[in-house]
């Protein structure tokens, strides 16, 4: 670990191990709530594209044939943003 002599001078380097421990476990469950989220959001959108595929054929073709249109304004626009 290289840090400047001052760092030390300003923090408690007893509490060094403490403070990293926090922040990792602050990110782990930051990642963890997402990957999480996007597992079911993906298990979703797949299951539901089987149903409308077993239920309704003809119109689930069409909803994908226009999906990489949809994904395209979508992309455009959350660049925007």
């Amino acid at each position: 670990m290289e840090q400047e002599i001052a760092f030390f001078d300003k923090n408690n380097v007893e509490q060094l191990p403490s403070q990293m421990a926090e922040i990792f476990e602050t990110v782990q469950g930051a990642i963890g709530e997402k990957f999480s989220n996007m597992i079911f959001a993906v298990s979703t959108c797949i299951s539901g594209i089987g149903y409308a595929v077993y239920f309704a054929p003809i119109y689930a073709s069409i909803c994908v044939l226009y999906l990489p249109f949809l994904l395209t304004i979508l992309g455009v626009f959350g660049r925007m943003v």
